[in-house]
């Protein structure tokens, strides 16, 4: 019972490691391929809002063509600021804190006026100022440069476009000033439509890394996301970083639960179905030995010798590789120690007789020691010389007359041996060398007994 128990604990590990091994590499092929998929909604995302910031870029391109037209003169902001500023919000849904117009680097004119008022005059080459390090980059690189969100002079939060503009004078350009688009940083958030994620039940995070290598979040859901998918985009000079995952995760955990409460059970049923097996197939193994082997003597039983030796429906040699010679052996006088001694005595003798038989065959050739029934036992010999054989069975019957029980000495056991000899030129079969052996055993028992004949 203990060898079942430690091979059912045996079993019901392997097989749920290997249940486990498969469903978490299935679950993690589930994973990835669910965050390809979220992969691309987050370049879709990214692109969004690249597109939403590219929107108000192109305003600020066209208020610099038209200073650049104008060959400097600022004269036509008054008359388009109010419209440029509206279509922004118009087009693109993002809403403007201000366009301004800064000659000389120096804010000269801004619209709306109205909130603006500390905007004024403010010197973008002065670097203690906010966000002025976004504009002497800008002037430094001749290109559009885009802040980070940062704080307003005149309050609040924005991000801004700083676009330097050149003149040509000659075959040279001069640096006339800028023109820059503040936009207001919640409403620009909302245009994002990152709110669109949220519904889909997912996670997000919007983030850059500052100058000094800091983590700054732009926006994000309250939750800690601990293997989120991260898209890197550029818009323009800054670069921004999306990351998101499933608000449940990759995959559920009451199903990951249930998955496992089924994985162990599983493993039980096919444990135990195996171990199952295992015991029919002992079971059957021990019913077979039972069949095949006598119980007392432990010698193959002639059921062993009808089914496995013989064949079962010409009653002839099963295997043509074998080649048997047949003694049979008959106990002298056994009915006589059986009433003399009682039948412990005789199954005592019987043991011990059979033993001895055993130790004299070679079961590696083939050899087999068959109890026929009651005191008769049948050797078939497999591919012997007839002097081998003759030397066999004469030691048998000589060794048989040594064996003495202490408690009953005048207990005396002889054996009578009818033998055929056979061999593969002969090639006798069953009945014909059965007989022979059987007619041997006769003679000798009308001769005398504890002798034998060959023929």
């Amino acid at each position: 019972m203990r060898k079942y128990r430690k091979y059912a604990i045996i079993f019901f590990l392997v097989i749920t490691t290997v249940l486990y091994v498969m469903y978490a590499a299935l679950i993690q092929s589930m994973i990835m391929d669910q965050k390809e998929r979220y992969r691309y909604l987050a370049v879709n995302e990214s692109n969004y809002i690249i597109s939403c910031v590219d929107k108000v870029v192109v305003r600020s391109y066209m208020l610099r063509e038209m200073v650049i037209e104008n060959d400097g003169d600022i004269g036509f902001f008054d008359k388009i600021a109010e419209s440029m500023y509206e279509s922004v919000e118009e087009d693109t849904g993002v809403a403007l804190r201000n366009i301004a117009v800064a000659p000389n680097n120096v804010v000269s004119k801004v619209y709306p006026v109205e909130g603006n008022e500390a905007f004024l005059r403010f010197d973008y080459t002065d670097s203690s100022k906010l966000g002025n390090q976004d504009a002497i980059e800008a002037y430094k690189k001749g290109k559009t440069i885009i802040t980070n969100p940062f704080d307003l002079v005149q309050g609040g939060v924005g991000m801004a476009i700083r676009t330097p503009v050149y003149i040509q004078e000659g075959e040279s350009k001069r640096l006339w000033g800028m023109v820059t688009a503040t936009m207001d940083f919640d409403n620009l958030l909302d245009a994002f439509n990152l709110d669109n994620l949220r519904k889909m039940q997912l996670d997000y995070r919007l983030w850059y890394v500052d100058e000094n290598g800091n983590k700054v979040v732009i926006e994000e859901t309250n939750a800690r996301m601990k293997s989120a998918i991260s898209e890197s985009f550029y818009v323009y000079n800054l670069n921004w970083h999306l990351d998101i995952e499933p608000v449940n995760g990759w995959y559920s955990v009451s199903t990951d639960i249930i998955a496992k409460v089924v994985i162990v059970a599983v493993s039980f049923c096919l444990s135990m179905i195996i171990l199952l097996v295992l015991r029919i197939k002992e079971d059957g193994q021990k019913m077979k030995l039972i069949a095949e082997q006598d119980s007392l003597t432990h010698c193959y039983s002639r059921h062993y010798l009808n089914s496995e030796i013989l064949d079962s429906e010409t009653v002839n040699w099963k295997d043509a590789q074998h080649c048997y010679s047949v003694a049979i052996i008959d106990v002298d006088h056994f009915k006589d120690v059986n009433d003399s001694f009682g039948h412990s005595v005789g199954d005592w003798a019987l043991v011990s007789i059979a033993k001895l038989l055993q130790s004299e065959i070679k079961p590696s050739k083939g050899d087999r020691v068959v109890r026929y029934g009651g005191d008769e036992f049948i050797i078939c010999f497999n591919d012997v010389t007839l002097e081998e054989l003759e030397e066999t069975i004469s030691e048998m019957v000589d060794k048989v007359q040594e064996i003495h029980l202490d408690a009953v000495p005048e207990l005396s056991l002889t054996i009578s041996v009818g033998a055929a000899y056979n061999n593969r030129k002969l090639n006798y079969s069953y009945n014909e060398i059965i007989q022979t052996a059987d007619l041997n055993l006769y003679n000798i028992k009308e001769s005398g007994r504890n002798n034998y004949q060959i023929s």
